[in-house]
């Protein structure tokens, strides 16, 4: 039985919790690492029919984007929000800018359902280290070994794939009392013609590419390196700016829009005679970045929640400008991430809330805003 703890962990793995930006609060935030878990849940909000679907549905664990606690709690009511989930003992872990920042989270699934190609992050957020994986092993396994810790993630380096550095030595050990050795006698020094296999790993591949050298490795105990590598950095970004396939007229690609995120209409600033091909996005509240739009070439510009005035800066800077709402921007990271996790955990039922509905309103297109 799979516990909260281990979910957490493969989370962490690939959207680490210690690169949410410094206002957040993930995690963990309601309930028990060591809790057995046999359903999940998954919201981008916990709200009041969120919950009343995980009681019903007695999940376990629910995972949500969006923290249910972000100031500190001066009290826990046996009806509010944190009462009910104690009381029927459902965890929840956070994902919030940690999910929004990773690749594969909530920025690159909308370039995705946008269907943008070429994709780059738009604003780096954080450049964390990455890895160097260094492994010793009998040198006929080396190509073997290489190859699966290539399909674990490791030898990634910008545009490059399988990069790895190897150099040969004398490797040698005696086996104790308890060991199995692969080659050699208990008791007795024994030296093997062996190769240093060295790769680059980022973070979010460390624990596979560990995994897949304990299996594929011949050694009982294969001895292996993992050093913090400074010289390549790995950039985190919010948004994603990317170009269509095609060129699209604005009105188009307010359908396009519209279509992708399954949704009524939204708000909008268009320039004249504007014909979009480089489509900048951040899902959630983003407008704060329509400068970096603009700085990566933008032609047009989708988040949510933009402010008044953003709509001026937009005509000042002449990019076009799509609000499609917090909810609709951020939401398609959702079935994204059920299905990492079912395929992850096999063994636990995950189902998307079917309480999680905008509460936005939207404008029809042809009501959206101009200046």
């Amino acid at each position: 039985m799979h516990k909260v703890q281990d979910i957490y962990e493969f989370i962490d793995s690939f959207a680490p919790f210690g690169s949410a930006l410094n206002f957040d609060n993930v995690g963990l935030l309601v309930g028990d690492m060591q809790k057995e878990v046999s359903s999940v849940l998954l919201a981008l909000d916990l709200n009041k029919a969120v919950l009343k679907e995980a009681i019903d549905s007695e999940v376990s664990l629910i995972i949500c984007h969006h923290p249910i606690i972000w100031e500190p709690l001066r009290r826990v009511e046996g009806e509010g929000l944190i009462g009910e989930l104690l009381r029927h003992n459902i965890s929840v872990i956070a994902a919030h800018t940690n999910l929004d920042i990773a690749p594969g989270g909530v920025n690159t699934c909308l370039a995705d359902v946008l269907c943008l190609v070429d994709k780059r992050g738009l604003k780096v957020e954080l450049a964390k280290p990455s890895y160097t994986v260094s492994v010793y092993v009998p040198t006929e396994h080396a190509s073997s070994l290489k190859r699966a810790m290539v399909a674990a993630g490791a030898g990634e380096l910008g545009n490059y794939g399988a990069c790895s550095f190897t150099s040969g030595g004398v490797g040698s050990f005696v086996p104790l009392a308890k060991a199995a050795p692969y080659v050699g006698e208990l008791g007795v020094e024994t030296s093997v013609n062996e190769t240093k296999l060295e790769m680059f790993c980022k973070r979010r591949a460390l624990s596979s590419v560990i995994a897949a050298i304990k299996s594929v490795h011949p050694y009982e105990e294969p001895a292996f390196n993992v050093f913090e590598n400074h010289g390549v950095n790995e950039e985190l970004s919010l948004g994603v700016v990317g170009d269509l396939e095609e060129s699209m007229r604005a009105d188009v690609f307010l359908k396009h829009v519209t279509r992708s995120l399954q949704i009524a209409g939204c708000r909008y600033f268009l320039p004249d005679g504007g014909v979009f091909k480089r489509v900048a996005c951040c899902g959630g509240s983003g407008s704060n970045l329509l400068e970096d739009a603009v700085r990566a070439g933008a032609d047009v510009f989708v988040t949510g929640d933009v402010g008044h005035n953003v709509w001026y800066e937009a005509e000042r800077y002449n990019i076009g400008l799509v609000d499609a709402g917090h909810f609709a921007t951020e939401n398609p990271v959702i079935s994204r991430l059920k299905k990492r996790l079912q395929e992850q955990f096999k063994a636990i039922k995950c189902k998307e809330a079917g309480g999680n509905v905008a509460l936005e309103r939207f404008f029809a297109p042809k009501e959206g805003i101009t200046v």
